[in-house]
C-alpha cells in the first residue's frame, strides 16, 4: 500500500514539475521544494533507493517524456518530505560542448544517477 501511495505522489509531483518547467525558469523549482532537512537526520539507504525506483516507474507511466530536472525535483521533494537531507544539483559539463544535467545527492552521494556523473559535471547550482 505504501508503494502505491508513493507511486501516486511521484506521478503527481512529475506533473507539477512539468508544469513548472513550462511556466518558465528552472529557478521556480526552489520555491516548490520542501525546506532541506537537518543534516543530522538519519535515513535508510533502502528508502532512498525505494524513492528513486518509484520515481523512475512514475516517469515511465507518464505519457510525456520526463527530463532529469523533473525527475530530480520529484526525488528530492519526496526525500525531504520524509526528513531526509538531500540536494538537487544542477551541473554543467567541464569541457565543450556545454551540456546541463540535474541529479540528487544525499550525503554528497549521487542517488538517482551514476556515481561517476560527478566526474563529468561541475555543480553550478545546488538547491
Amino acid at each position: 500500500m505504501k508503494s502505491a501511495v508513493d507511486l501516486l505522489r511521484a506521478f503527481l509531483l512529475l506533473i507539477r514539475a512539468k508544469l513548472l518547467v513550462k511556466s518558465g525558469s528552472w529557478m521556480t523549482f526552489r520555491d516548490y521544494l520542501p525546506k532541506p532537512a537537518s543534516p543530522s537526520q538519519q535515513h535508510g539507504s533502502a528508502y532512498v533507493e525505494h524513492i528513486t525506483r518509484i520515481c523512475n516507474i512514475a516517469a515511465r507511466l507518464l505519457p510525456a517524456r520526463t527530463e532529469c530536472l523533473e525527475r530530480s525535483f520529484v526525488v528530492c521533494s519526496m526525500l525531504r518530505r520524509r526528513g531526509i537531507s538531500s540536494d538537487l544539483c544542477i551541473g554543467a559539463t567541464r569541457v565543450p560542448p556545454l551540456l546541463f544535467h540535474a541529479w540528487v545527492e544525499v550525503d554528497d552521494r549521487v542517488v538517482n544517477d551514476t556515481p561517476l556523473l560527478k566526474q563529468g559535471f561541475l555543480v553550478i547550482y545546488r538547491l
